[in-house]
């Protein structure tokens, strides 16, 4: 019988195309609220800062004002599985901060949110998406 692949990191999956692990430390969260991008939309925030690695790394801020366990632990995993299917263009540690309009949100629209916050950080291409995020709005120059 062929074996399957395991994951290597809580993230990455057989299927998955870029290579995500989990932010761990607080001096990296530090370091990405201190120096990263940032977009906020109703469902999410990002913070997104280039990273020196092979690899993007994600920390979720999920509070209770959520939802219960199973709520944020919902939301954290469809907001991963989203984060698989994103085309980001180089490797980034990025936060990710679910509102509690999350906990009742469709598949759909935690897709546009965070494709939206993703093309307002500067991690994709104007013509990666399929959807269209549609204008920036709420950028400033640094």
């Amino acid at each position: 019988m062929p074996e399957t692949p395991v994951a290597t990191t809580p993230l990455e999956t057989a299927e998955a195309g870029p290579r995500l692990e989990s932010l761990r430390k607080a001096r990296d969260f530090d370091q990405a609220f201190r120096r990263g991008r940032r977009s906020r939309q109703r469902l999410l925030a990002m913070v997104a800062r280039p990273n020196d690695l092979e690899a993007t790394r994600v920390g979720f801020a999920i509070s209770r004002r959520v939802g219960g366990a199973v709520v944020r632990n919902r939301v954290r995993r469809r907001l991963k599985a989203l984060l698989r299917e994103l085309p980001i263009a180089q490797p980034t540690d990025l936060v990710l901060t679910a509102q509690p309009a999350a906990a009742e949100a469709t598949f759909a629209d935690l897709r546009r949110d965070l494709e939206a916050c993703a093309q307002a950080c500067g991690l994709l291409e104007p013509d990666e998406l399929d959807s269209g995020a549609g204008p920036r709005k709420g950028r400033r120059s640094r």
